[in-house]
């Protein structure tokens, strides 16, 4: 749903939308800002636009909404009398475009939307995996299941920003929240403990009786639906795949700097390792260290500079730079370096500039619920940087001199150190780049990310 609201904020500012080709007015009409019924307009526009988003607009990577498949949700609930687990898979949602717009609010000014939807009927049809208790009673199952929605209320609240495009302006959805109430909700899970047709109908009958409640839980589904896409979808046979995957991963940049809880990202700036160990037995540094706590800032700025894919081989080649990474930490350490002993613990601070990464990411299919997905298990990177500056304090139990005079050798040498600690940058981009390329790979089958 949240096309039809990006969709009227570009209309609000009568633009082009997006790298489209063709001009918004092919699809819908344009709203000029000094409108005096902006909000009418606006209106008129999501309402005019339903048969379009209906069918799906391939020129503006918009699915068809009805129905409206998502290929993999899944969520964990800890409190209340409903405390489980939950993966659901192949999802058909059906009903979303028959919405009415019950308001719109456009502030250009503040650059704030708020569209208002009433959809009598949603029904959810998808497979489903599930443990855990329910009122204190262990509840297990995996079959499909159906959920059926009515008198459905939802109220987004955009926040918008704009950005330049080529030389021209373009609204982006920032922040959205969402309102969501409904009038009744029925729920459905066939073959709940491995088929006990008494303790199952006794669990639907609990659930539904217990809507209310039970819809605290399942609200977020429709959330999920109406959020707005991630990343675009890149063809593997269309003839710029490489400048299509390495855009949407430019375009993504924002969205994995704040998180994306939906998709369990979080945070990548500034980003945080529980612990690292480093032992270096040969050559001028010979230490055993450990790093915890450790908060790593600057990685929201890194730039892309190429992305490649082989296919055939699931391997995943890229360039990158990052501007500064400092790494913040606690330390131990003890050793020797340049033949002296150093020993001491407390926080440390790394500051890398200029860092160059280079490297592979390889893949390999697993079959899940009969579908293709692929997840990322070796990875090679390589880190080169023009400058590092660490500071260890507390070293030799918090003697000044010492410490200052090793830091100094550390500083001087930063060469042959950095030889050592690269590994600390290359852990750090490596799993980063592995955990948020798996997280979203194990949403979405294969073929659904990379389509022929």
């Amino acid at each position: 749903m949240d096309v039809l609201v990006i969709l009227a904020a570009i209309a609000a500012q009568g633009i082009r939308v997006g790298d489209a080709r063709k001009q918004a007015s092919e699809y819908f009409p344009i709203c000029h800002r000094n409108d005096p019924d902006l909000n009418g307009c606006v209106k008129n526009v999501i309402e005019v636009i339903r048969p379009t988003l209906k069918k799906g607009v391939p020129e503006l990577n918009l699915v068809p909404l009805e129905p409206l498949v998502i290929p993999r949700m899944e969520y964990e609930e800890g409190t209340g009398n409903f405390r489980f687990k939950q993966v659901m898979t192949n999802m058909k949602m059906l009903g979303l475009s028959n919405y009415v717009v019950r308001g719109v609010k456009v502030d250009l000014d503040a650059l704030r939307l708020e569209v208002d939807l009433f959809t009598p009927t949603m029904q959810f049809e998808f497979d489903y995996e599930m443990e855990g208790k329910i009122l204190l009673l262990p509840i297990q199952g995996s079959g499909d299941g159906i959920f059926n929605f009515t008198d459905i209320i939802t109220v987004a609240h955009i926040d918008l920003k704009k950005v330049m495009r080529k030389g021209e302006e373009y609204l982006e959805a920032d922040k959205i929240k969402w309102d969501i109430d409904v009038g009744n909700a029925r729920t459905y899970f066939n073959n709940l403990f491995n088929g006990d047709k008494t303790l199952g109908k006794a669990t639907n009958d609990f659930l539904n009786e217990n809507w209310r409640e039970a819809f605290k839980t399942y609200k977020h589904l429709p959330e999920q639906a109406f959020a707005s896409s991630y990343f675009n979808i890149c063809h593997k046979t269309e003839p710029e795949f490489t400048k299509c995957v390495l855009d949407t991963l430019q375009e993504l940049k924002p969205k994995l700097i704040k998180g994306i809880p939906e998709l369990d990202i979080v945070p990548i700036d500034p980003m945080h390792i529980p612990r690292m160990e480093i032992n270096q037995a040969q050559g001028p540094l010979q230490f055993k260290s450990a790093y915890s706590n450790i908060t790593v800032y600057g990685l929201g700025d890194t730039k892309i500079h190429s992305f490649s894919m082989d296919i055939e081989n699931l391997i995943l080649y890229t360039n990158a730079s990052v501007p500064f990474m400092r790494f913040q930490c606690n330390y131990e350490l003890e050793g020797k370096v340049l033949l002296l002993p150093v020993k001491g613990n407390g926080d440390a601070e790394f500051n890398f500039t200029d860092v160059f990464v280079s490297g592979a990411m390889k893949g390999k299919l697993e079959k899940r619920n009969g579908e293709d997905y692929l997840l990322v298990n070796d990875i090679n990177f390589d880190t080169e940087m023009k400058n590092s500056h660490v500071q260890l304090n507390n070293l030799f139990n918090g003697d000044k001199v010492l410490g200052e005079a090793t830091n100094k050798v550390f500083n001087e040498n930063w060469r042959e150190i950095f030889v050592t600690y690269k590994h600390i940058v290359e852990e750090a981009v490596g799993e980063l780049s592995k955990n948020l390329a798996n997280k979203v790979f194990i949403k979405f089958p294969f073929k659904e990310l990379y389509p022929d």
